[in-house]
């Protein structure tokens, strides 16, 4: 007789279960549909169970059965063992009864008892044949439920198999949602790197920004303040008249101008008896070199718009930093060759070409090369 083991499919069933509840608490965001599983689990654990509690019971059962058979057995041997003696028996009282030197009393009465016991022992043996039979039965009976709850077992297993599966495949799942929450959590954390970068950057730019707009409005109010007093310088006609050919009397064109120059105010001469700052032109702060050249612009720009030229000149960032490495140039140049020397090692240094020249517009370039030769 087949024995069903009792821990083949507990086992499995506990631990399917542990790994479930493990899964459940380690990630609540599958809380919900392992909970479900959980359940189910313990259902088919519950199932398992009672199935084997019904096969370990039919197995009792069983055993007892194939016991009983096999005393049922044991006694209907005796009883055929009985029975042959009483039909020897009988025999032997059939034989006395034809011997002449006995007594037929004797006889009939030995006779009856053989016959008694051989319908006892005939009696006892069919009802051992029949309790033989009925045990037969219930060991059939027996074997088919066994059969059935092993079936029930074997699907019980598969079930627990299919759930199991269903497990993994979850737990997988969980595996590859992890993995992905990781890459994405990285990501972020790239991303936020970046940002944080970004915005220093920004911060950066911004105070940049602030700088430069800071400088632009200084420079714009030391602009306006540069071009609040005297910004143009008023040529007397006679000077006018002679550079734009309209006189030819030079001495009287040069008197007028140098009275009007030597009455010019210029803002940049009042201040502290004790600043010498003005002294030195490269120790002009970036603000005042701005404020500076803006202000001879202003000066060229009106005495060309006087003689006839309608061109204006324009101040870059680049003809700044020209006009400050001029001046340093200058001050460190040879005295003979001072502006020569200037120029070209300005023009180096800034990688531009030394004998360039700007060109004035033709209506007033003969009026403002004769007037820029006085100043």
């Amino acid at each position: 007789m087949k024995k069903i083991s009792k821990n083949v499919l507990l086992v499995s069933s506990v631990g399917l279960a542990g790994s479930a509840f493990a899964v459940t608490n380690t990630h609540p965001v599958f809380a919900a549909s392992n909970a479900s599983k959980k359940t189910t689990v313990a259902n088919d654990q519950a199932k398992v169970k009672s199935a084997q509690k019904s096969v370990d019971q039919t197995q009792s059962k069983l055993t007892q059965v194939q016991n009983d058979l096999n005393t049922a057995n044991k006694d209907l041997a005796q009883k055929e063992t009985e029975l042959a003696n009483a039909k020897s028996t009988a025999e032997a009282a059939n034989s006395k009864v034809a011997a002449p030197n006995k007594s037929n009393d004797e006889a009939q009465s030995a006779l009856k008892q053989a016959q008694a016991a051989t319908d006892s022992a005939n009696s006892d043996y069919q009802n051992a044949v029949k309790d033989s039979t009925d045990k037969q039965k219930d060991l059939t009976d027996s074997q088919n439920k066994v059969t059935n709850l092993e079936k029930q077992l074997t699907d019980g297993e598969k079930n627990n198999n299919d759930i199991k599966q269903k497990v993994t495949e979850k737990n997988n799942k969980i595996s590859d949602n992890q993995k992905t929450l990781s890459g994405l959590q990285q990501e972020k954390s790239e991303s936020d790197a970046k940002l944080a970068s970004a915005q220093s950057d920004l911060a950066e730019m911004k105070q940049k920004a602030d700088s430069a707009s800071q400088a632009l409005q200084a420079a714009k109010k030391d602009l306006s303040s540069a071009t609040s007093t005297n910004e143009s310088l008023t040529l007397p006609q006679s000077y006018i008249d002679y550079v734009t050919g309209k006189s030819t009397d030079w001495d009287t064109a040069k008197k007028d101008l140098q009275d009007v120059v030597n009455n010019h105010t210029y803002p940049f001469t009042d201040g502290d008896e004790n600043d010498t700052v003005y002294n030195d032109p490269a120790a002009l702060s970036e603000s005042d070199q701005k404020r500076l050249d803006f202000y001879v612009k202003s000066l060229i720009d009106s005495v060309k718009s006087q003689v006839g030229s309608t061109s204006k000149l324009t101040i870059t960032d680049g003809s700044l930093e020209f006009a400050k490495r001029y001046t340093q140039e200058y001050q460190n140049s040879n005295y003979v060759f001072r502006k020569y020397n200037a120029i070209k090692s300005a023009s180096s240094i800034m990688g531009l070409d030394q004998h360039r020249r700007q060109l004035v517009d033709p209506a007033g370039q003969q009026g403002y090369r004769k007037c820029t030769k006085h100043f």
